[in-house]
């Protein structure tokens, strides 16, 4: 039986080294992506919000939110205005905030998009049946702005930052690692 050549383990062990480093590197890159959350969309009136955090926010103006696309670290949530449904449906896209109160255009079971002000702080969050971003992702900080034809908004996630930092040492709070964005 022949053995094979010495180098051979070794020349193993690089190549998983230098594999498993290719996987950390593209996890840290998209780990920077995660840090600024986005948001974009169409709609209707004139309006600016501020949030510090999604827990507290206000706003002032008055609108409709047509489509919208925000990100959460890695993951997306869309919304399309249900123009068919109702008067119901019209209220979910409703953007209107007088300082500390008011309520943001979105799916009104989705707290990330949407948001009910009472106050200041975004009660839609405490309700059991609302769908929420993960805990790592409602840590940001940052606004948004509502014009004739387009609405956007950039936020800078806090728990994203800390994810990227872990994950220089190898830890993952945010559990995205291997995930792909909007995945």
């Amino acid at each position: 039986m022949r053995s094979c050549h010495p180098a051979l383990p070794a020349l193993v062990l690089v190549l998983g080294a230098c594999a498993s480093g290719e996987r950390w590197a593209r996890d840290r890159l998209l780990d920077v992506t995660d840090v600024v959350d986005l948001k974009y969309g169409r709609a209707w009136g004139f309006g600016v919000k501020l949030e510090a955090t999604l827990y507290l926010g206000a706003g002032v103006g008055v609108g409709f939110v047509e489509s919208s696309r925000e990100w959460f670290g890695r993951r997306a949530e869309d919304f399309t205005l249900d123009r068919q449904g109702g008067a119901g449906a019209w209220f979910e896209g409703l953007f209107a905030h007088a300082a500390l109160v008011g309520v943001d255009g979105g799916s009104a079971n989705s707290a990330g998009q949407s948001a009910i002000n009472t106050v200041l702080l975004n009660v839609l969050l405490l309700w059991g049946d609302a769908d929420a971003p993960p805990l790592i992702d409602r840590w940001r900080f940052g606004g948004e702005l509502l014009l004739p034809e387009v609405t956007g908004g950039a936020y800078l996630n806090v728990g994203e930052l800390w994810d990227w930092a872990a994950g220089l040492a190898g830890a993952d709070p945010a559990g995205d690692d291997g995930v792909r964005k909007g995945g």
